[in-house]
């Protein structure tokens, strides 16, 4: 990669990936850097990786940082989840919770938010039960922005139930993968 390409996290080339640690990155079609604007979503399913890559993209092969802030959401009621859904009741009591997360949940209730439906519009949103086909929250600039914002200063890579995100640029090593014509193991450059 150039120096002018920017860049998601520590690229290692040579950081030993086992297949319980290894995650790839989806949604890098035509795209050879991984870049640092937006998290990046992941799945366990190096041939969903492949096909997102496209022809001209990039594969690439994650895991979390040895000092990043892990966090399993792969169980809605895991306790990362319940920590960060009580964040949101405090914020919530407190008046400091976001709008347009309220009228998210709203929306999708048809009634005035309940402290029982903020809960469960959290779990939904932030443990999407596919995360490759609908990121729920991760796709949506003012959820992640509130979930940063209770991370501040950590770099954080989460599990869900079916993939990973990691919401900043220091939170996961990486390494691309070339694939030649037909084959169905990469190699890392």
């Amino acid at each position: 990669l150039s120096d002018e390409e920017v860049k998601l996290g520590r690229e290692n080339a040579s950081i030993d990936l086992s297949p319980e640690s290894e995650w790839y990155v989806h949604g890098r079609r035509g795209s050879k850097t991984l870049l640092d604007n937006s998290p990046v979503q992941m799945t366990k399913d190096i041939e969903t990786a492949k096909s997102y890559a496209g022809k001209n993209g990039s594969v690439y092969a994650l895991k979390p940082a040895k000092d990043a802030t892990v966090l399993d959401f792969t169980n809605p009621n895991s306790a990362d989840m319940n920590s960060l859904v009580d964040s949101a009741m405090e914020d919530y009591r407190k008046g400091n919770f976001p709008g347009g997360i309220i009228d998210s949940i709203e929306g999708s209730t048809g009634r005035d938010l309940t402290e029982k439906d903020l809960s469960k519009g959290i779990r939904e949103a932030f443990a999407p039960d596919d995360i490759v086909n609908s990121a729920g929250a991760y796709d949506v600039r003012e959820w992640r922005n509130w979930i940063a914002s209770k991370y501040e200063d950590q770099d954080v890579f989460i599990k869900t139930p079916n993939g990973a995100i990691a919401l900043n640029k220091e939170a996961a090593e990486y390494k691309r993968i070339n694939f030649e014509e037909g084959a169905s193991v990469g190699k890392s450059v």
